[in-house]
């Protein structure tokens, strides 16, 4: 039997987005692992080696009720069935969704209560997911910022109970900002 090693934050990432995701995983604080994800096998294998992580962050392409990885499947529950880390996620724990639009409309409520009702069972807290495309043109025009070519921060936030049931709903915006 393998060891799995208690950390704060598991920060699971697409590798095209490992810069912003590290830079992520160092700003978080407490202790951080990151690991890249281009398949389900690799979250799989992640989750194995840790232990009460208080937040799990997947930061991933997506679409509405779903995760994008880049083998090019789009996965919806089925990396969430992790019976054998029954104790990856500490009491109270936070999992949040990066992806675009996993948290959009009936079919991301869904999701999220799928995952709140499994993953948080025993333990209560919170999920989080985007509910819009989480993009910017400032990397492709400069001045984007400045013309209000910005997407809109949006973020579900959903609180499940120890028995894994839906107790508070919320969204979140922040507008750009207009210069």
């Amino acid at each position: 039997m393998e060891l799995r090693k208690a950390v704060d934050n598991l920060n699971l990432y697409d590798p095209q987005f490992e810069t912003e995701a590290i830079r992520t995983g160092e700003a978080m604080g407490g202790s951080t692992a990151n690991h890249a994800i281009t398949s389900l096998p690799d979250i799989k294998n992640a989750t194995k080696a840790y232990t009460n992580v208080k937040f799990l962050m997947f930061n991933t392409h997506g679409v509405p009720g779903g995760i994008v990885l880049p083998n090019g499947l789009a996965y919806s529950m089925e990396f969430i069935d992790m019976n054998d880390v029954p104790n990856l996620l500490s009491k109270d724990a936070r999992i949040l969704f990066l992806g675009c639009n996993v948290g959009q409309d009936e079919v991301g409520d869904k999701f999220m209560d799928k995952a709140g009702g499994y993953l948080l069972k025993g333990k209560g807290g919170f999920i989080g997911a985007t509910t819009v495309a989480n993009f910017t043109l400032g990397w492709l025009v400069p001045e984007a910022t400045m013309w209000g070519l910005t997407n809109s921060a949006r973020l579900k936030v959903r609180k499940y109970d120890v028995s894994g049931q839906l107790i508070l709903s919320r969204e979140v915006s922040r507008e750009p900002k207009m210069y």
